[in-house]
């Protein structure tokens, strides 16, 4: 509830030039850097809304072992992928 008028003020403050373009999480030790049901119903929200306007958009989730992303943009496409974490 807090979050969407301080990006609004962000874009105003910038004259659009920056946006809110996803989300990001940790996941606790032990549970896989992947999205779950919840994450790609957010995900699908930001494709829903942001596609259309031609806006990027990325979720991220950083793992014990790994980091995972997604990222897409409208006619670009999706690009998904995980970084492994060097110990």
């Amino acid at each position: 509830a807090e979050l969407a008028p301080l990006v609004e003020e962000l874009a105003i403050a910038t004259a659009g030039r920056l946006q809110y373009i996803g989300e990001w999480h940790s996941h606790p030790a032990g549970v896989p850097a992947r999205p779950s049901a919840d994450d790609e119903g957010v995900f699908a929200h930001l494709v829903q809304y942001l596609d259309p306007a031609g806006i990027p958009h990325v979720m991220t989730i950083c793992g014990e072992a790994d980091t995972w992303f997604r990222a897409g943009w409208r006619e670009r496409g999706h690009l998904e992928g995980s970084i492994d974490h060097d110990d």
